[in-house]
């Protein structure tokens, strides 16, 4: 019996397997068939490559600072230079002698002495005047105010009109002695002596001799612009044997 089970499973194992196939096969005809798979396959371009990075142009650097030269040594002080020398005036001109009154030693015995008329053309005649005096023969300068800006008049000196005879004293006789003596006058707008002294003396009481004929003296008032002034000036009397 259990033969004949076994051929029986078997015989329906084989029937089964027939039918399946048989099905199979008819499911295969009634089936469409398939499309082939249809595989799409893309290719990926490949990504642009960067740019390339542009390197930065290499910084040149500065050229080395030139050294600075070095300070220059420092100046000696120069000594300082002396002042320039100021510019030496002019040479004055030469003043004027003063005027010259002359005395002789013989002729003074009078008392008080004789006057002497000297420059005036109006007054004494000179030829009757004693030959041992002398004329005036110049004016020291005289010191004038400043003029004004127009002058209209006469500008002149002080004008001698006479001077007395002054004593050679005994003193100065035994000793011989010979010279000048200088006396400064000072004669105002009214032609009188107002001052006078002795600036260059001589000795042998001829210094007051000389003097006294200066105060006594006469003359005309300088001139400026017309008009009188008071004026200072230098005479020279000279005592000779």
């Amino acid at each position: 019996m259990k033969r004949g089970v076994i051929i029986a499973v078997y015989t329906a194992s084989i029937l089964s397997h027939a039918g399946v196939g048989v099905a199979v096969a008819m499911i295969e005809r009634r089936l469409p068939e398939a499309a082939p798979e249809r595989i799409e396959v893309s290719l990926a371009t490949p990504p642009e490559p960067p740019p390339p990075v542009e390197e930065p142009p290499p910084v040149e650097e500065p050229p080395p600072a030139a050294e600075a030269p070095p300070p220059p040594p420092p100046k000696r002080a120069e000594a300082p230079k002396p002042p320039p020398k100021a510019a030496e005036p002019p040479p004055k001109a030469a003043a004027e002698p003063p005027p010259v009154f002359g005395v002789a030693m013989g002729n003074t015995s009078g008392p008080g002495g004789i006057a002497v008329p000297v420059g005036d053309p109006g007054g004494v005649r000179p030829d009757a005047a004693p030959k041992q005096l002398r004329e005036v023969r110049r004016l020291a300068p005289v010191e004038q105010p400043k003029k004004a800006s127009v002058c209209e008049g006469e500008t002149r000196k002080p004008k001698p009109l006479f001077m007395p005879h002054p004593q050679y004293t005994a003193a100065a006789r035994e000793a011989a002695v010979e010279g000048r003596v200088r006396v400064e006058i000072t004669v105002g707008a009214n032609g009188e002596v107002e001052n006078a002294r002795v600036i260059s003396p001589l000795g042998y009481g001829l210094d007051e001799a000389a003097l006294e004929a200066a105060r006594a003296a006469r003359f005309e008032a300088a001139l400026d612009c017309g008009r009188a002034v008071s004026a200072t000036f230098v005479v020279s009397i000279r005592f000779r044997q």
